[in-house]
């Protein structure tokens, strides 16, 4: 599970701090590989390869939506759902977080490796240490993506 404690301001101008938490389990990491045709660390060096920024793009947007939810207030349940999803988005943490992770390297890094199962990463881990897909640190994964300001 990744925490991401982001302030900003809301649409009534009050600044607000929050914590943004997500998460993919082994099912969902399934779901992910799948949905690249049982290929996603082919496509994304492809898309790296390429320097396609739109690809790349919209693949973060796709797993920060996809890892995004609310635990609940037991801890047994990480919630999902499409309400959850669309106040996410429809927030301006969710614009800051979006533009952060794809504007730095770094962030994009600890986010990936954090929304990971830990026995699913350490495998990565062991097994492709020099193969890691990798931007060059500090720079923005999907190429020369302008802040907006």
């Amino acid at each position: 599970m990744y925490k991401m404690t982001e302030t900003y301001e809301d649409y009534n101008g009050t600044k607000r701090t929050e914590d943004f938490y997500f998460n993919l389990n082994k099912a969902e990491l399934l779901d992910l590989q799948m949905s690249y045709g049982g290929q996603l660390q082919n496509t994304l060096q492809k898309m790296v390869s390429a320097n396609d920024s739109d690809k790349l793009l919209a693949f973060f947007k796709d797993i920060l939506l996809r890892s995004y939810g609310k635990k609940s207030d037991d801890g047994r349940r990480f919630i999902k759902n499409e309400e959850t999803r669309n106040n996410f988005t429809q927030s301006e943490a969710f614009s800051q977080i979006y533009l952060k992770l794809t504007q730095n390297g770094t962030e994009s890094q600890k986010f990936v490796r954090g929304i990971m199962p830990a026995d699913i990463l350490e495998k990565v881990d062991s097994q492709e240490a020099s193969r890691q897909i990798t931007a060059e640190p500090g720079k923005s994964p999907v190429g020369n993506v302008t802040p907006i300001r």
